[in-house]
């Protein structure tokens, strides 16, 4: 194809993909992109705006949890993170990272830690049924904090950590917060 038919070929399909879209009309809100920023994350989805929010508000709410635990003033925040969240375990399979040359059917989160952005990943349908992804989320997001201040921590330590941090919970009137509560899916697990 010559040099000038490519640019013509090029020009169409970016205007087709501008066109199209709008074409049919008012989509699902859970079919287009999205993204929330709070004080310290961005959440990218293809999810409903107020799913973005809560799960911004969340990441917000253990952020200021874990400052208090570690009496930490200032967590680095040289290096933004981004959250990416999908509708559910389908959605978000073709992006699971891999293990043995085939897609981790297992992993239901992911931290990326980056040089110059930190990128976790979830669907909100993880968490074993429970839903919302809460626990996969603070798990998550955990690692991202072992990974600034304990870097050099072994893998059994950091995964321990992040599953015990899962279970976070902050009570009504955010005066509590419960940390430790069984994980049967896990105890499960461990049973065979």
């Amino acid at each position: 194809m010559k040099r000038s038919n490519i640019k013509l070929f090029v020009f169409l399909v970016a205007a087709l993909a501008l066109v199209i879209p709008s074409a049919t009309g008012a989509r699902d809100e859970r079919e287009s992109w999205a993204s929330v920023s709070s004080r310290n994350f961005l959440v990218v989805g293809r999810v409903r705006e107020k799913d973005l929010r809560r799960v911004a508000a969340r990441l917000e709410e253990y952020r200021a949890v874990f400052s208090r635990l570690l009496s930490v003033e200032h967590f680095d925040a040289s290096v933004p993170t981004t959250v990416i969240v999908f509708r559910d375990d389908r959605a978000y399979q073709p992006f699971k990272p891999l293990y043995r040359g085939q897609t981790a059917a297992f992993v239901s989160g992911y931290f990326q830690p980056g040089a110059e952005v930190n990128y976790v990943t979830l669907a909100l349908d993880s968490d074993n049924g429970r839903g919302g992804g809460s626990s996969t989320l603070l798990h998550e997001y955990t690692h991202l904090l072992v990974n600034n201040y304990f870097r050099a921590a072994p893998l059994w330590l950091k995964e321990g950590l992040a599953e015990f941090y899962s279970t976070a919970r902050v009570s009504g009137d955010r005066r509590r917060v419960t940390l430790g509560a069984q994980l049967p899916h896990r105890a499960r697990a461990l049973r065979g």
